[in-house]
């Protein structure tokens, strides 16, 4: 992978979704998922480990939620952003998920696309 690909962590407790998502992003060119988890405290573990640039969070997850998850990360981490991505779209989840620090907020229902319109507005330039 080039030095300028971006590195991606992948959190959700279904995981199906997970590896799909997944296969979308390692589909691109520049961008590298570095893990998976499976609840919000491997999350965090994971984010310690790997200091990837870019976290994919969902909400619902046991152990450790999302937004929590989110909240130590941007704590901890200040240059990983997190995208919150849920089956939730209420108004209410994305602001929990914007004021825990998370950089966006998108449904599950988003087009690859969107996805990874989500994901390079992270970046710079």
């Amino acid at each position: 992978m080039t030095a300028d690909a971006i590195r991606v962590v992948v959190a959700d407790d279904n995981k199906v979704f997970r590896q799909t998502l997944r296969s979308a992003l390692e589909k691109q060119p520049r961008i590298e998922v570095v893990a998976e988890a499976e609840n919000g405290q491997a999350a965090v573990d994971k984010v310690s480990e790997h200091r990837p640039d870019v976290v994919y969070m969902d909400i619902n997850m046991p152990f450790m939620d999302g937004i929590e998850a989110t909240r130590l990360i941007t704590e901890r981490f200040p240059g990983t952003k997190v995208i919150v991505i849920s089956v939730h779209d209420a108004q209410v989840y994305s602001d929990r998920a914007l004021a825990a620090g998370a950089v966006n907020f998108i449904p599950k229902t988003s087009s690859r696309k969107e996805i990874l319109e989500a994901l390079y507005a992270t970046r710079p330039g």
